[in-house]
């Protein structure tokens, strides 16, 4: 993450003394606070991108209805093409379907 610009350093800063204080006046007093939180932003998205290596990705345990659809829409071209399905044709596929990862605030999406 690049360095925090100051417009943004004060705006952290405002919503901190607001929830400290009750008003943002008292921005001034919550600037090293502002900081501090950036820095734990910026160093969990670090960690949650190194928490899924290059050439991985992460997805649903269970195929979503949209990686189903791909997955058998790719056999089906194959075989027609070959006579035989190729599990790794099926199985890029379904990756390529398969949704990005919730945001670690967010609670995951249970389809079905």
């Amino acid at each position: 993450m690049p360095r925090p610009t100051d417009a943004e350093v004060e705006a952290v800063a405002k919503a901190l003394s607001v929830a400290s204080y009750g008003s943002p006046a008292y921005w001034g007093s919550t600037v090293n606070h502002a900081y501090a939180a950036i820095a734990a932003i910026d160093q969990s998205r670090r960690q949650h991108r190194a928490a899924v290596p290059e050439g991985w990705k992460l997805v649903p345990v269970k195929p979503t209805e949209e990686m189903e659809v791909a997955g058998s829409a790719a056999e089906t071209v194959h075989v027609e093409c070959v006579a035989y399905a190729d599990a790794a044709i099926i199985y890029r596929a379904m990756l390529a379907a398969a949704p990005p990862p919730p945001a670690p605030s967010q609670e995951p999406r249970h389809d079905g």
